[in-house]
């Protein structure tokens, strides 16, 4: 029905719904005027003019109500699959994106410190080739609960794409994002995937810069400062953290 009225338009949708309305309510006056022997008095008409609305309201707003709905949860979900990433529940890197300008604006506002985290898993293809896609994803779903579990609920975490997160991490300098980088770490190899009877141990490489209020750049720039300092955490033999110097 609705690809009926998005082909039909929104003008000639109404000029339908209006003479239906015309139509039912002309219908159904008659069937009230053929119920009286006599003239219909003025308060036999004003009953009328009262229970034929009573009737055709619920009709056709029910009708209406009902495709407004189904409009309003489609865009719910196609929100939700546009902010939130299917395996990992996560932000998007879209999502991570908005709420990263804003949040990068606050902090040039208040002058407010925060450090950026590029982390990637290693070697993640060789899990895949090893041990199959499902595998892969199991890997990466373990390991955005861990991340999930060491950070803070302001902390903005987003699946980057692949097997690729960013963190940002709101009122935290280099110190205390490196910390929080160890807890991954230790977290990681406490918790390894199972395959039937096989356990799949994975590690993380993770690259971070802090943002300083006193110098600031721009946010593009951390992100890519960040993403240098993972490519220094791979060349170093993977499985580390680096701070960007």
């Amino acid at each position: 029905m609705r690809h009926f009225f998005g082909q039909l338009g929104q003008l000639k949708s109404v000029c339908l719904f209006t003479a239906f309305a015309i139509v039912m309510s002309l219908f159904l006056t008659f069937l009230f005027l053929m119920a009286f022997d006599h003239d219909p008095t003025a308060l036999q008409i004003y009953v009328i003019a009262a229970i034929i609305p009573v009737i055709i309201a619920p009709i056709m707003s029910t009708f209406i109500i009902r495709l407004f709905l189904q409009v309003h949860q489609l865009e719910l979900k196609m929100r939700e699959f546009a902010h939130k990433d299917s395996l990992t529940g996560l932000q998007t890197r879209r999502a991570w994106f908005e709420c990263a300008k804003s949040y990068y604006a606050l902090a040039i506002r208040q002058k407010s410190p925060f450090t950026i985290l590029m982390v990637d898993l290693d070697d993640f293809k060789q899990i895949n080739d090893n041990y199959g896609h499902s595998t892969g994803d199991k890997v990466i779903s373990q390991f955005s609960e861990l991340a999930t579990k060491v950070a803070r609920e302001s902390d903005l975490i987003a699946r980057f794409g692949g097997e690729e997160f960013v963190f940002l991490l709101p009122n935290t300098n280099s110190l205390n994002a490196f910390s929080l980088c160890e807890r991954i770490h230790h977290e990681i190899r406490q918790n390894m995937v199972m395959q039937e009877d096989i356990e799949v141990n994975f590690t993380v490489s993770i690259g971070l810069i802090a943002f300083n209020p006193k110098d600031p750049i721009s946010l593009d720039t951390l992100i890519s400062q960040a993403d240098d300092a993972l490519y220094q955490a791979k060349s170093r033999g993977k499985n580390c953290s680096v701070v960007y110097k």
